[in-house]
């Protein structure tokens, strides 16, 4: 294959990384001309839309702490703020990823290629799982308003952080599971499946019950034909929606290239290994973009 990057070739000194059975197969396929510059353009995509995301995010965060620490607002983090936070240096480090990957094809630097591929396997699960916990915490709040109200005055914060723990941790194993699996595409998206499976089963009760709440008549109402709710709840609502819609996407995306990976050649397989990072983008935009529509950081936010 003729190529335009710095990678060594299929039989040079690279051979020797493929014990970890982490990227090899990977950058076989970036020695093609047309795979790598498709993956060039998923990791500017990443960096260049995500880096500023997320440091945007952050740097309203800190400004936010240091209003609380000088006592000029007395208002918390909310749960839906911190799990953002939390989701902007996940990004952060799969950016580093993809940029370390990216200067690997011009180096000829093949380590820090596979510790790129690491990094930018890190925000797998946290992709999933932050939007899923933003949508539990609507979910308790919209169905169960007086416990959580119970919650936010004493555990509610125990049980953020603990939930903000196992999350990183499940991201951490993620690398550790590019040590353990074949290398091949189908074992590397069934578990990925199999989370998005559990996490939209969740989604969609979550989402089922939050809209009978917000259709439920009122108290001295005759039917539920008007939606006279809180837009507080609406907002809620709208938000486990999109998030919904956007870990659909993800799903269908992912059991599409595990299917076609798994069945067809060894090009289309790495086709599917470069291209199937566009499906993961927006599940990583939404917490972001969310957060800044709230915090009328968007064009166009009017409220």
């Amino acid at each position: 294959m003729s190529s335009s990057f710095s990678f060594p070739s299929r039989d040079s000194h690279l051979s020797r990384f493929s014990f970890s059975n982490i990227s090899f197969q990977f950058f076989q396929c970036l020695d093609c001309r047309i795979y790598g510059h498709l993956y060039i353009a998923l990791s500017l995509a990443n960096i260049v839309l995500l880096a500023p995301l997320s440091i945007l995010v952050l740097s309203l965060g800190f400004q936010r702490w240091r209003k609380q620490r000088s006592g000029s607002s007395a208002a918390v983090t909310s749960p839906s703020d911190f799990i953002t936070y939390n989701t902007a240096v996940v990004e952060l480090i799969g950016v580093l990823g993809y940029t370390m990957t990216l200067c690997s094809t011009y180096s000829n630097l093949p380590m820090m290629g596979v510790v790129g591929v690491l990094f930018g396997a890190f925000p797998w699960n946290g992709q999933m799982f932050f939007p899923f916990l933003t949508c539990v915490e609507r979910y308790v709040a919209i169905v169960y308003p007086i416990t959580y109200l119970r919650l936010r005055r004493a555990g509610l914060v125990c049980i953020r952080n603990v939930s903000t723990v196992i999350i990183w941790l499940q991201c951490l194993s993620t690398m550790g599971f590019l040590f353990l699996v074949r290398d091949s595409l189908e074992y590397r998206l069934i578990p990925n499946i199999i989370t998005l499976v559990f996490i939209l089963i969740g989604m969609i009760f979550c989402s089922a019950s939050v809209l009978s709440v917000l259709t439920r008549p009122r108290p001295g109402e005759v039917g539920g034909n008007r939606l006279q709710v809180d837009q507080s709840k609406q907002r809620a609502f709208h938000t486990m929606i999109i998030i919904t819609g956007v870990l659909c996407l993800r799903f269908g995306g992912t059991l599409v290239c595990s299917v076609v990976g798994s069945l067809t050649s060894y090009d289309v397989q790495c086709l599917v290994m470069v291209t199937g990072g566009w499906v993961n983008l927006p599940s990583s935009l939404v917490l972001p973009l969310l957060f800044l529509h709230r915090a009328r950081k968007l064009p166009g936010c009017k409220h």
